[in-house]
């Protein structure tokens, strides 16, 4: 389970595979999740102002501190919440 703290910026950039996220229950980031050939989850989570598309998803987690920004080419990218 990733944990960095509030106000934290985590980055992923993936050319080929999948990135998975496992963030606590109460975690607080803007999350920004982009792919252009795959698919997003995010479950166990409160996405809050959440913006969607096939292709991204936008929201706030908690309070909005910090950033979870995650991006795939190829590849899936699943977010739960623990």
């Amino acid at each position: 389970m990733l944990d960095p703290g509030s106000g934290s910026v985590v980055d992923f950039d993936l050319v080929n595979g999948g990135i998975t996220l496992d963030l606590p229950l109460a975690a607080s980031a803007m999350l920004q999740a982009d792919v252009v050939n795959g698919t997003i989850s995010v479950t166990g989570l409160t996405l809050a102002d959440a913006v969607t598309t096939p292709r991204s998803v936008h929201g706030r987690l908690g309070a909005g501190d910090g950033l979870k920004e995650l991006d795939a080419t190829n590849g899936t990218i699943v977010v739960m919440g623990r």
